[in-house]
């Protein structure tokens, strides 16, 4: 997850380098090397948006397993089979430790996949979005194909808030959040 965040900022670093603002006072065109068309984005093929509705399918899947394997129920028996291997080679206070340190990695493995699914199926949602997509048909349509794995929460909440428009009271924190940023942090250029 680190070297996720690296990369990041390692993209940020180079892409904020790159100005889309000629500074030159002469009136020549760039030379960049890149013609202006190559900048714009070619629609999606109907052939790419099927592909991008079976990724989200897939991703959507892997978020639910994983969702199913925090849930209580799951550690709870995940938990006691841990404790019946560990009891073999360790007893006490040693086996009760082992079986924390345990499930706390098991927790932690789990809740690292579903942040990564979760920002995967955001860029996936955002593609298809951008190509028109109308996203709470899709998310209705994602439910009837598979209405079994359309049940934990993180799925209602998304269903909830797809396509819904943000309120006043929210528009005005980003705002307030983005004139404290331009205080306290302005971008160093």
């Amino acid at each position: 997850m680190a070297a996720d965040k690296v990369e990041e900022e390692e993209d940020i670093g180079s892409t904020s380098s790159d100005s889309f603002i000629n500074d030159s006072d002469n009136d020549e065109p760039s030379t960049s090397g890149q013609d202006d068309q190559t900048h714009q984005e070619q629609p999606l093929t109907d052939e790419d948006i099927e592909g991008l509705i079976a990724e989200l399918l897939s991703v959507e899947s892997k978020a639910a397993e994983a969702q199913e394997a925090l849930e209580d129920e799951s550690l709870a028996k995940v938990e006691v089979e841990v404790r019946e291997e560990l009891a073999q080679s360790l007893e006490g206070e040693a086996l009760e430790n082992a079986v924390a340190e345990e499930m706390l990695g098991l927790r932690e493995k789990w809740e690292d996949e579903l942040d990564d699914l979760e920002t995967e199926s955001s860029h996936l949602l955002e593609q298809l979005d951008g190509a028109g997509i109308e996203l709470p048909s899709l998310y209705k349509w994602i439910e009837s194909q598979a209405p079994n794995g359309c049940r934990t929460e993180a799925w209602k909440n998304r269903t909830h808030w797809v396509g819904s428009q943000v309120s006043g009271v929210v528009n005005e924190s980003i705002a307030d959040a983005e004139k404290y940023l331009q205080t306290h942090r302005p971008v160093r250029r």
